[in-house]
């Protein structure tokens, strides 16, 4: 158990994977992608640190603050919908 929580946190702690204003970056090392790949499949997820760029992360924060949002009710639940 612990050599599997070491090489999770290795997997997250090297993960590159971020998605920016520009688009998304991911790691061009196959190995450090083999790495994330192999975690995913024996763990069914992945930590991945700073997934927003900080940026953008803003950006969406700032836009859903300022949002106005209604209730949908559906068959599987209710959710807030930001109004358009």
């Amino acid at each position: 158990m612990a050599a599997q929580v070491a090489e999770t946190a290795a997997a997250t702690a090297a993960s590159v994977i971020q998605i920016t204003k520009t688009g998304a970056n991911i790691p061009s090392d196959t190995d450090e992608f083999a790495a994330l790949r192999r975690t995913f499949v024996e763990q069914h997820w992945l930590l991945l640190p700073n997934f927003l760029d900080a940026r953008l992360l803003e950006l969406i924060e700032k836009k859903l603050e300022g949002a106005e949002y209604r209730v949908v009710d559906r068959e599987t639940g209710v959710e807030l919908r930001p109004i358009d």
